[in-house]
């Protein structure tokens, strides 16, 4: 399974997070920027079952493991 999406004109990566509360949504964010230099956009919004989502395009790439230690579940296009 890909974790994530990167757009290669634009060397950009896209992927998205879901969470079951707001307060591990911020933590994931937290790790995102402090842990792994995030650069880019995040957007995050609560879902109509409650849980927390977050959509990442980041101007850095991510290693699929590095992907796979982010807290939270991958959410794929399908």
């Amino acid at each position: 399974m890909r974790r994530g999406f990167q757009c290669p004109a634009a060397r950009m990566m896209t992927f998205q997070l879901e969470f079951e509360t707001r307060e591990e949504m911020f933590e994931a964010i937290e790790i995102l920027k402090k842990e792994y230099g995030f650069t880019g956009e995040l957007s995050h919004r609560q879902m109509e079952n409650g849980t927390w989502r977050v959509s990442v395009l980041s101007e850095k790439r991510f290693r699929e493991t590095t992907l796979e230690k982010m807290p939270g579940r991958t959410i794929t296009d399908s």
